[in-house]
């Protein structure tokens, strides 16, 4: 086992990314798991750090850092390491599903930090595909931004509580605060 990986996953991530290379061009944001990555990766697979990256005006970012400066420029920005998710309960039984998150972004505060003109608007955090992975209950009373190592969530830069809620398939389900909490 490499990275975590057993051999199996070693020999078809690479495949899977050679696969995909032919068709389109790749990026990759290292998160917080992904240490030594580009040793799996083949030749033309961009890897950028945590911190991020733009493409036109959209730029993204891991989440488990503050983004890079130049991510300021762009007008929405895409982070993942949270995954979102939203908790419904019926007669005793609880159910959480995945969810996307968007937000406005708290410009002052990017402003205040970066001590530069934000042009940032709109954030959206991205959720895990994987129903075997966990997900953080946004609308669950025991959720608290300030413990979940965001910085963009701990400082109050995603307005997350008037965040847009949709499900994986794009279902929206409203705004957060409209959202039972239990």
């Amino acid at each position: 086992e490499v990275l975590g990986l057993s051999w199996i996953e070693m020999k078809e991530i690479p495949q899977f990314f050679e696969h995909l290379l032919k068709k389109v061009k790749i990026s990759i944001i290292k998160g917080n798991h992904d240490g030594g990555i580009e040793r799996i990766l083949p030749k033309g697979v961009e890897v950028h750090d945590s911190k991020g990256f733009v493409i036109s005006d959209v730029g993204f970012t891991h989440g488990n850092a503050w983004p890079d400066e130049k991510l300021l420029d762009a007008e929405y920005l895409i982070a993942g390491h949270l995954h979102p998710a939203v908790e419904f309960w019926s007669s005793g039984v609880r159910v959480t599903e995945h969810c996307w998150v968007k937000c406005e972004i708290d410009s002052k505060r990017l402003e205040k930090k970066y001590r530069r003109k934000s042009s940032l608007k709109t954030g959206i955090i991205v959720p895990t595909f994987n129903h075997l992975k966990g997900g953080v209950a946004l609308n669950s009373k025991e959720f608290q931004p300030n413990k979940t190592n965001d910085p963009l969530l701990n400082n109050e830069i995603f307005k997350w509580k008037k965040s847009e809620i949709f499900l994986l398939d794009g279902t929206f389900l409203g705004k957060l605060d409209e959202i039972k909490i239990r």
